[in-house]
Parts: structure tokens; C-alpha cells; sequence
């Protein structure tokens, strides 16, 4: 830091600085903290986001969340915070461990708690699944993965 080639974004988080283009030290944003340090770091998956910000992502909704929710595996209870001016609710999988394989199946379960994937017609939820990387693999896991549910979610 003391060199200028470190900034401190917040407590615990350092990033390099880099020059912007318009001059000056271009500033790490919220949304890259949220991304590093709760869903993908160097290849690795580890959370996603999921319910108003998820239905966004797949385009069931224009609505952009105000408070994000993020399930992740780096949070064992759900936690309610901050990420810059960014409200945060973090919460740990349903089930397993969200990873490369998983993730496509969390989405799945989250999607299927909400009135706009369940309304929609056979055809319509098939394309939604494509776009969070549903195959048939997944479906299998899936499908293994829903006899692991606690009861409340079965019911």
C-alpha cells in the first residue's frame, strides 16, 4: 500500500490497482467483491445468486434486486450484511456444496420456488433450464439430490 500499488476496497479486501483510462486509479467495484469473495474465485464456483437477481438473470423478470441473496458455500448460516453499498443476504446450499456440477441443480430448485418458472409452459421452463446449464446429467443428480431435501422443502 505504501508503494500505491495495493488499495484497500474494505476491511479485509485489497485489491492492485490499476490505471483507469480517463487517469487516475480505477476503483475495484461491489459487485467484483461480491463475485470473488462469494461465488467464483480463479476458475473456482462456489455460490450463485439466487431469488429476484436469479429470475433476472434467466429473464423472468426486469426487476433488479435492491438487496442481493447469495447461496454460497463460504457462509454456514444466513448472514445479513454489506458488500459496499450493496445489501447482502447470505445463505448455505439446500443441499451438498454449490460447485461446477451442482450449480445448474441449485438453480433448478431455487426456479421452481417462484409463481413466474412455475407458470410458465413445458417448452418455456425447458429454455430456462438451458440457459442455467441444465442437462441430462444434471437431471439425474437432480433427481438424487431431491431425496436429500429436508421435509419442509418436500412438503
Amino acid at each position: 500500500m505504501d508503494k500505491g500499488q495495493l488499495e484497500r476496497y474494505e476491511n479485509g479486501v485489497y485489491y492492485l490497482a490499476k490505471e483507469s483510462r480517463l487517469g487516475g486509479k480505477a476503483k475495484l467495484s461491489a459487485n467484483a467483491v461480491l463475485r470473488s469473495r462469494y461465488i467464483k474465485d480463479k476458475g473456482k464456483v462456489f455460490g450463485y445468486i439466487s431469488g429476484i437477481g436469479l429470475l433476472n438473470e434467466v429473464g423472468l423478470t426486469t426487476q433488479v434486486p435492491n438487496t442481493y441473496e447469495v447461496v454460497t458455500n463460504r457462509e454456514a448460516n444466513t448472514l445479513i450484511g454489506e458488500v459496499g453499498k450493496f445489501k447482502v443476504v447470505l445463505k448455505k446450499p439446500m443441499v451438498g456444496e454449490v460447485d461446477n456440477n451442482t450449480l445448474p441443480i441449485l438453480k433448478t430448485l431455487d426456479l421452481i420456488n417462484y409463481n413466474q418458472f412455475t407458470s410458465l409452459s413445458l417448452d418455456e421452463k425447458k429454455t430456462v433450464l438451458k440457459k442455467i446449464g441444465v442437462d441430462k446429467e444434471n437431471i439425474r443428480l437432480l433427481t438424487k439430490l431431491v431425496g436429500q431435501l429436508p421435509d419442509y422443502y418436500a412438503s
